[in-house]
């Protein structure tokens, strides 16, 4: 008796073959998922650079212009014109020659900015702030009277926190 040899795969030659391909498929997805998450945290983080560049924009044009500070609210709602250490701010006003500008961080974690030496800033300027820390220039003296301010942003959004910080002295201090 002769064998006929029809030119099909076996049972198990197919077993062979769909666990090789499992294998392939398994390791593809694996890395596809890594780098999506990996895009979706890179994403993030560029957007809340973007926000921290904002805010440093912000406070760096205004307050290079002004005189000094003439109201500091804390988050606590407590005046911190007097201190000379730094504080988690949740407003403060700078004189300017024309009149003043005001910044806010509001509860629902957006910084506000406004014209005026007293009242409510009322225009957004960024999302995901969670906190804003002031700090007197030089070291040792009172917002009151000094020269400069360290402003440190932190950021987060879904789990991701950034912090940047810069130092801005006033040119129209006298």
């Amino acid at each position: 008796m002769k064998l006929i040899n029809r030119g099909g795969f076996t049972v198990l030659e197919l077993l062979i073959s769909l666990a090789f391909a499992s294998l392939l498929i398994l390791m593809i997805s694996t890395l596809f998922f890594m780098n999506a998450n990996s895009y979706n945290k890179e994403d993030i983080v560029l957007e809340l650079q973007y926000h921290g560049q904002v805010v440093l924009n912000y406070f760096s044009d205004r307050v290079m212009e002004a005189k000094g500070v003439v109201e500091i609210i804390d988050v606590n709602n407590i005046d911190s014109l007097d201190e000379d250490s730094e504080i988690r701010l949740k407003k403060v006003i700078f004189r300017t020659n024309d009149k003043g500008v005001i910044f806010e961080v509001k509860p629902n974690n957006k910084l506000f900015y406004g014209e005026g030496i007293a009242g409510s800033a009322k225009t957004e300027i960024a999302d995901y702030v969670e906190s804003i820390i002031l700090k007197p220039l030089p070291n040792g003296k009172k917002f009151l009277d000094a020269d400069g301010i360290e402003i440190t942003v932190n950021l987060s959004k879904k789990n991701v926190t950034e912090s940047y910080s810069t130092k801005v002295f006033f040119r129209n201090k006298k």
